[in-house]
């Protein structure tokens, strides 16, 4: 079930509202029989290290994956946004360590934050449930991304999916 719940949202009533909303997504991926929740880390305090923001998004996960668990739901945070880094996206993962919580691995973000996929993979890889694959070309002198049809941009989906596949990957993979 695809969502655009932000855990990162900075106002507390705001991020309130997302995760009561993701704990309605959860029950109805598993009233659908769908395994998994897409959700977005949002948008980062520019004014906060690194470390309380990632803190912040694990607490905000941590109260809906003991429900995810009981209703059979995985939530999957997305490379995506502000967490387009495998690196910041695994680091909350990891910080909760809980087997309801996982990656959705979108190929074109990392890639657009100068991560080779063979790094992507390194990180990320072993908590990878989902893929999303997309193509552009940089245009406006590199400022945005035009969206293309897949295969005729510059980004490597072979890499992930050949690097994925050697590793037994059997989730999701949507276009």
């Amino acid at each position: 079930v695809a969502t655009s719940v932000r855990a990162a949202e900075a106002d507390p009533d705001a991020r309130a509202k997302q995760m009561r909303d993701l704990d309605t997504y959860i029950d109805l991926a598993a009233d659908l029989g769908a395994p998994y929740v897409r959700t977005f880390g949002g948008p980062r305090p520019r004014d906060r290290e690194l470390k309380y923001v990632i803190d912040y998004v694990a607490a905000a996960y941590a109260g809906v994956l003991d429900h995810a668990a009981d209703r059979g739901v995985v939530v999957l945070m997305e490379t995506h946004d502000d967490w387009s880094h495998s690196s910041e996206v695994a680091a909350v993962v990891e910080r909760l360590g809980h087997p309801n919580f996982r990656v959705l691995w979108d190929i074109m973000h990392p890639q657009r934050m100068m991560e080779k996929p063979q790094e992507t993979f390194g990180v990320i890889g072993h908590l990878t449930r989902h893929l999303h694959a997309h193509d552009g070309i940089y245009s406006d002198g590199g400022t945005r991304v035009e969206m293309r049809p897949l295969g005729t941009g510059v980004f490597d989906h072979a890499t992930p999916l050949r690097l994925l596949d050697d590793a037994g990957f059997d989730g999701f993979f949507s276009v």
